[in-house]
């Protein structure tokens, strides 16, 4: 799918879904048509992102059951600003060995599908799951 339908963002397994080997896509990145932002999440054309690309790059680089949560979740639901910092949810009872910049990642040991609403493409948790996660600290 075309970077601009995805906020600019675009992660390494798409790239050789695409056809471009390690090394076409290592050329890409020092040539800066690719500018790695996590590890395999990569910004199209230029470093700087609107937020939507910062929540995508954050969430992808997670795996596909992350979900944007917390203060992320609060702020697109309007029920704060937004923050530099991008709270991530994983499921799991381990944390990840990935680490991203910018990304406070939570754990949690169950997050139902009924919890979960996709907004402008993008997967966050309810509000009612947003507001459970900032009581809890």
């Amino acid at each position: 799918m075309a970077a601009s339908l995805r906020h600019g963002v675009v992660t390494r397994r798409q790239l050789l879904l695409l056809g471009l080997s390690s090394s076409a896509i290592g050329r890409r990145v020092e040539r800066g048509v690719l500018h790695p932002l996590h590890r395999g999440v990569f910004a199209v054309g230029h470093p700087h992102l609107i937020r939507r690309g910062r929540l995508r790059a954050a969430v992808v680089a997670h795996g596909p059951t992350a979900v944007l949560s917390h203060h992320t979740a609060a702020a697109e639901h309007g029920l704060q600003a937004p923050r530099d910092r991008i709270d991530v949810t994983v499921p799991g009872r381990r944390a990840p060995t990935r680490r991203s910049e910018g990304v406070l990642l939570h754990l949690t040991r169950r997050l139902a599908v009924a919890e979960v609403v996709l907004l402008d493409g993008l997967p966050f948790v309810t509000v009612a799951r947003a507001l459970a996660g900032l009581a809890a600290g």
